[in-house]
């Protein structure tokens, strides 16, 4: 994909399996969107809603999700090697399991968050 035909917003859509890797899909729109194993990796999600996406099985090796919506998205199985997600806006409701890669104090299936101030917010690290 080229920077300029790069989709932002595809709320709902199925992209499963799709071929992502290393886009720029900064603040885009991936509520409840199926991206199932999809190739993700060093993509640019900065700030992108992925609220109750299906991310099983996603390759998201080395991509930006500072800022990024996770709450309720299923990350069973994705994995996350190399990934920015210590910033994530909030990973509430998120489903880890058997995720590679998956930061430290990063605890998505409560509803606390790791720095317990209250806001949902991942800790950011040392």
């Amino acid at each position: 994909m080229t920077p300029e035909k790069e989709p932002k917003n595809l709320p709902g859509k199925d992209l499963s399996f799709t071929n992502m890797s290393d886009a720029e899909l900064e603040d885009a729109d991936f509520e409840e969107t199926e991206l199932e194993g999809a190739f993700l990796r060093g993509t640019n999600l900065r700030n992108a809603d992925l609220e109750a996406a299906n991310l099983r099985g996603a390759h998201l090796e080395g991509a930006d999700l500072t800022g990024a919506n996770l709450r309720n998205a299923d990350l069973t199985e994705a994995d996350l090697r190399g990934a920015r997600i210590e910033r994530a806006s909030t990973v509430e409701g998120a489903r880890l399991d058997n995720a590679k890669g998956v930061p430290d104090g990063v605890d998505a299936d409560s509803p606390d968050d790791t720095d317990d101030d209250g806001d949902d917010h991942i800790a950011e690290p040392p």
